[in-house]
């Protein structure tokens, strides 16, 4: 299925009430399995950002699965349209326990002239 990219007038909050915020972790049992953010936890650790290139976010404590280096992070939009928001950002050589840690993510919109060029 593909997925489009956020445009530049959602930039500032993409955190709404009303997008599901989601990623994808491999479960114990092999499958690709979804991964939901919390949206409050979400905009709390956002302030821990490196940089105006990366975001964060977090999900609730009842996820079992860890996210995957390498998944995206799509919102989906009030169209019912799965949006591209960022692509996973870390040093996987740095594994470890990853319950209620926050997960940073380049922010593609900081790219987009770029990504423009290469079609």
């Amino acid at each position: 299925m593909p997925a489009c990219l956020l445009n530049e007038d959602r930039l500032e909050d993409f955190i709404e009430d009303n997008l599901d915020i989601v990623t994808t972790g491999w479960a114990i049992s092999g499958e690709l399995s979804v991964v939901p953010f919390d949206k409050q936890k979400s905009k709390d650790c956002d302030s821990d950002a490196h940089s105006e290139n990366i975001f964060c976010a977090n999900y609730s404590n009842d996820v079992t699965v860890c996210p995957s280096y390498g998944s995206l992070f799509v919102t989906r939009s009030p169209e019912d349209i799965w949006c591209v928001r960022g692509l996973r950002t870390g040093d996987p050589s740095k594994k470890g326990f990853c319950y209620n840690n926050g997960v940073f993510y380049t922010d593609l919109l900081q790219y987009m002239n770029w990504i423009e060029t290469q079609q």
